[in-house]
């Protein structure tokens, strides 16, 4: 499974809700292989070319803390942060990004069942980032306009290397 890098339009696209969470539990796994592979701690089902609306995580890297989240949103938020954070689609790119500082948060598991899960650190920066690639936003979107026109010569790159240019 390969992570999809910026320019990539798959990445612009907002992802479509999972009717049937059988359909996703292999991709889920092969996700996890990937997520740990580039040293991650979350991704979404778009950075990996599927249209589908769900994420994984794993922000300790123990086994047992696992998560696939089908079909999530934010129920709640509180607080504002600012805090550096890098993208496996943006690759070599570290920015200061704006987030809610705690955050609850309703989903389906793979089962089926409906769980809330709520959290502040990087629970709540993870959950927020993996939700802005399920919407078809990166990181990148979240800089200031100043910040974005710095970044323009390393956008230049990654848009070189693209192989649909």
């Amino acid at each position: 499974m390969k992570i999809l890098v910026y320019p990539n339009p798959f990445l612009r696209r907002p992802a479509e809700p999972v009717e049937d969470t059988g359909e996703i539990s292999d991709a889920a796994s092969e996700m996890f292989r990937t997520m740990y592979e580039n040293k991650g701690v979350g991704l979404a089902a778009t950075q990996v070319g599927i249209g589908r609306r769900f994420f994984i995580m794993n922000i300790r890297g123990e086994s047992g803390t696992e998560r696939v989240l089908v079909n999530p949103e934010i129920v709640e938020t509180r607080g504002e942060t600012v805090a550096v954070e890098g993208c496996l689609s943006v690759p070599g790119i570290e920015l200061k990004i704006p987030r809610h500082e705690w955050v609850k948060i309703r989903a389906t598991t793979l089962d089926g069942k409906e769980i809330e899960l709520e959290g502040d650190g990087l629970f709540a920066r993870a959950v927020q980032h993996e939700l802005d690639h399920l919407a078809g936003k990166l990181i990148i979107d979240r800089v200031s306009p100043a910040a974005r026109i710095a970044l323009k010569p390393r956008l230049k790159e990654l848009e070189k290397k693209y192989p649909g240019k």
